[in-house]
């Protein structure tokens, strides 16, 4: 049942799905970022949002769609961490996430056989050269294989190679901290979920909670967790840098970067290093401070999955679920109704990103940058039994 509570909310739904035939010639990729998988898996909740089947068929036709853009004919290099191998990655775990909440029935093993092999050379080649980023590195790699468990036990085996490799390219300061550097970035050392420590300590947890190294797995998160909170700082719209040595001053508050991602590996690894008190304490501080920031501080620039309102919803909710506690619920509540705020009129639906509309225009309809991922979470916010995202976003 549809919440009457948001009648705005179900409007905007509503003009994001009549708008977004028109948009979606510009999305060029497959992957479900920034590409047709998205828009495939839009037409998914849509359907379970509004009852209506028909729209499973519209998640057909755009899945077939992606599924030939799949390959180097059609790759598109857009970013610094962009491979022909990221859509692959992209596909398994779209392929696992529908089969889970059971939008697209179809044997997953049967359909990433060789995939799994693409991507296992993939995670070997980008090991060498220390390259653990979430986009197209050895962590897109481990989310890949994480989101392939169920389905197929024996990828355990890469999810060890990719510890081994957080543990062969970690690097220490001089009271035994453990840091990673970003060699597709200059090297430079991030705190946050998509290129740093928050990432990789998120990673740990669940690999730890799974049963895999977990020996291994404790002792680079005690040494990780202490190398993140060394760069704490008191500035109260920049905890942490981004980059570590960078200015302190106000930084981007967003599921991508800034103190909420920094806090969630910190969180992920608090929750298995149950005896360390003093941690828990530290991280209840960071996030009791995380849950106070609002669009007010002017840190969120869009309404987006990636960089806005939207991630910071969906990132605070995983920490309720997590947690049970219901500040984290609060919060979640209070971005997903600030999602509306960022509606400016005009075209895609009202909502533009932080990118220049003009250079890139399938952004501002992609599923992490766009209209699509904004649809769905207020899909979400509307319909509180909906699937959330989780094995799509950067939190794990």
């Amino acid at each position: 049942m549809k919440s009457l509570s948001n009648p705005l909310t179900v409007q905007k739904i509503e003009q994001i799905t009549q708008a977004l035939p028109a948009y979606t010639p510009l999305l060029t990729m497959a992957d479900y970022e920034q590409g047709l998988l998205g828009v495939s898996l839009y037409y998914c909740f849509y359907a379970r949002y509004s009852g209506d089947d028909s729209y499973f068929t519209q998640a057909e036709k755009h899945f077939d769609e992606a599924m030939t853009l799949m390959g180097p004919d059609h790759f598109v290099k857009r970013f610094k961490q962009d491979y022909v191998c990221n859509e692959y990655l992209s596909l398994g775990r779209y392929l696992e996430y529908c089969l889970k909440h059971h939008f697209l029935e179809m044997d997953t093993n049967h359909f990433l056989g060789n995939t799994d092999e693409l991507i296992s050379d993939h995670l070997q080649r980008r090991s060498k050269v220390g390259d653990l980023d979430l986009f197209g590195g050895v962590l897109h790699a481990g989310h890949y294989f994480y989101a392939r468990m169920n389905s197929s036990p024996s990828v355990r085996s890469q999810l060890e190679q990719v510890i081994d490799c957080i543990d062969s390219w970690a690097r220490y300061d001089s009271q035994g901290g453990a840091y990673w550097q970003s060699p597709t970035l200059k090297n430079a050392v991030y705190l946050g979920l998509s290129h740093g420590s928050g990432m990789i300590l998120a990673f740990l947890a669940a690999m730890h909670e799974a049963g895999i190294r977990t020996q291994q797995t404790r002792r680079l998160l005690q040494a990780g967790s202490q190398f993140v909170l060394s760069q704490q700082r008191s500035h109260p719209l920049g905890l942490f840098p981004l980059i570590a040595g960078d200015a302190v001053e106000a930084k981007q508050f967003s599921q991508c970067y800034g103190d909420l991602g920094t806090a969630f590996g910190l969180f992920r690894a608090s929750q298995v290093l149950t005896e360390d008190f003093a941690l828990a304490q530290r991280v209840d501080d960071i996030l009791s401070q995380c849950c106070q920031r609002s669009i007010a501080d002017g840190c969120t620039p869009d309404a987006t999955i990636t960089y806005g309102a939207a991630g910071l919803a969906a990132v605070f909710d995983d920490l309720y679920r997590r947690s049970g506690h219901i500040r984290y619920q609060a919060a979640a509540q209070d971005w997903y109704s600030q999602i509306m705020s960022y509606d400016q009129g005009g075209p895609y639906a009202g909502f533009h990103n932080r990118f220049s509309s003009e250079s890139n225009e399938f952004m501002q309809i992609s599923l992490g940058w766009g209209i699509t991922g904004i649809g769905i979470s207020l899909m979400q916010y509307v319909r509180k039994d909906l699937p959330t995202l989780d094995g799509l976003l950067m939190t794990i």
